[in-house]
Order: C-alpha cells, then sequence, then structure tokens
C-alpha cells in the first residue's frame, strides 16, 4: 500500500481469521513487505525455519494468483494455490467489456493492467 502506510492487510487478516474462529496463536505474521516478491521471501524464510519439508497452500486473489505462484516457484518453493475470488458474469469477457465506460469495466482494466505490468516488471527484473 502507497499511501495509507499505517494501515497493513496482516493486521486486517488478523481482524478476519480471528472473527472466523481461528485462534490468534495459530496465525504466523508477516507485516513488513511492500510487495509481492518482499512479501514471498519472507514468508518462505518462516515456512523453512518452521515447516520443513511441509505443504504449502497460496491464496491470493486471482487476478494475483500468477504473479505470486511464479515468484514462490523462482525460489523453488512449491506451492498450491487457492483463490480467495474469482470473476465470473454471465456475459462474455470481450475487449469491450473492459473498455466500454461502466464502473465495472474501469474497475476491470484497472485490476488487468495493474497485474500484466506487475508480471512483466517481475519478468524483467528476474523476480519470477
Amino acid at each position: 500500500n502507497l499511501f495509507d502506510q499505517d494501515i497493513r492487510e496482516a493486521d486486517q487478516l488478523i481482524s478476519v481469521f480471528t472473527m472466523c474462529g481461528v485462534p490468534r496463536t495459530d496465525l504466523i505474521i508477516e507485516r513488513d513487505s511492500r510487495n509481492t516478491r518482499e512479501s514471498v521471501l519472507a514468508v518462505s524464510s518462516i515456512l523453512k525455519d518452521q515447516f520443513p519439508n511441509a505443504t504449502y497452500l497460496l491464496i491470493t486473489s486471482g487476478f494475483h494468483m500468477r504473479r505470486a505462484q511464479a515468484c514462490f516457484n523462482k525460489i523453488d518453493v512449491m506451492v498450491t494455490s487457492f483463490s480467495t475470488d474469482s470473476r465470473t458474469s454471465s456475459n462474455p469477457v470481450t475487449v469491450f467489456s473492459f473498455i466500454r465506460p461502466s464502473p465495472n469495466g474501469l474497475y476491470r482494466m484497472q485490476l488487468l493492467a495493474k497485474e500484466l505490468l506487475g508480471y512483466t516488471a517481475y519478468k524483467i527484473a528476474g523476480y519470477v
């Protein structure tokens, strides 16, 4: 998060998991990363130290899954992916559904552009 530095996704997720009944003592939180690569490196260190030879489940958004999983694969940490969301519609997805003037079209275009740019930048930097 570039602007709200005091708000951490990790802290928000603690609230969600504890509301769902997960004991706080069962949660291992990494809250220092600023991007996907930093998070993957920090989390993989925790996993290798505390849970060697375990199987790992990567939970993230569907749009973000490819980049996150590729970062883990790059450092030889094999994860099984589970998407927290899916984008479905009764209308077929076309180029026009991304550029048609509508709040949903603009939102999807922003998600797509962010992940395409992010994946491309990570590929150039050698992170994936």
